[in-house]
């Protein structure tokens, strides 16, 4: 099931997977056949209850139906590669020791939001005001949201596709041919097209169709190149699931002429200039 590997090309550039372990390729494609499974229950048989009203009427919001979704999705990729896989939390890029600095870092990056948003706002005259979304609803929907993505959404999300597929993949890619950055760039490409087509249902969903269906896959599979990129830059996959987290639910705090997205982009590209380069076990 598992094979030690010996010291490779790639490592001597970036210690980002930090583990000396390599799934089979069973356990490669039973983590993509769950995926599929647990999008199918998702969309096809719990969203269509009634229970994601319920859950939100009852806790003002706070919990969603989204929660219970992907809490058995992580529950059924942990039992997979970790279990039945004989992986450890270590070899999927989840490290005890990688949590506060990537607290931090997201904490950061949010905060470096907020300042240039509200500077933004100040500058141009507007003054500090609260972003509607925070007079429009309550605070538990905002929150309820946000926790929809740092404990299911995004962590799911950075699991599978960065913190395992896209490191394993590579790492069969290398086993067969050792050509370090042509094998590093073909598992960048392919695990994140397949986190673009993840997110096909939920498109469809909402009737996104076409030739924008098409281009809003496309612009998903390059923030999933992106992801990538920063967990190879950190080696801190819970960094990266702060910054996907802060990505889909920023919660600013003021109305600003400065759109988010550009606050955030500028915000993230300024973490990982300044973050320290891993250093090699």
């Amino acid at each position: 099931m598992l094979r030690r590997l010996a010291a490779h090309k790639y490592l001597a550039l970036s210690d980002v997977y930090r583990t000396p372990r390599a799934a089979s390729r069973a356990l490669i494609v039973a983590v993509c056949a769950a995926l599929v499974l647990s999008l199918g229950f998702a969309y096809l048989v719990l969203f269509r209850t009634t229970l994601p009203v319920v859950l939100f009427r009852a806790s003002d919001g706070a919990v969603r139906v989204t929660h219970l979704a992907y809490a058995i999705d992580i529950a059924v990729l942990a039992l997979l590669m970790f279990k039945l896989g004989g992986l450890r939390a270590r070899d999927v890029g989840l490290r005890v020791d990688n949590l506060l600095p990537a607290v931090l870092g997201a904490a950061a990056v949010w905060l470096a939001v907020q300042i240039m948003m509200g500077g933004a706002a100040v500058i141009s005259g507007h003054g500090l005001e609260l972003d509607q979304r925070w007079v429009r609803q309550p605070a538990s929907v905002l929150f309820g949201a946000f926790s929809v993505q740092v404990f299911g959404t995004a962590l799911a999300e950075e699991l599978a596709f960065r913190g395992f597929l896209t490191p394993q993949v590579y790492l069969q890619l290398d086993e067969v041919k050792p050509r370090p950055y042509i094998n590093l760039a073909i598992a960048l490409v392919a695990v994140q097209l397949l986190f673009a087509l993840s997110h096909l249902p939920q498109r469809l969903q909402h009737n996104v169709t076409g030739v924008e269906l098409i281009a809003n896959l496309g612009f998903t599979w390059a923030i999933g190149i992106g992801f990538a990129l920063i967990y190879f830059r950190t080696g801190n996959l819970f960094l990266v699931v702060g910054v996907h987290a802060l990505g889909n639910e920023l919660m600013p705090l003021f109305a600003s002429p400065m759109h988010q997205a550009v606050a955030f982009n500028l915000a993230v590209l300024a973490l990982i200039v300044v973050w320290p380069v891993p250093q090699r076990e």
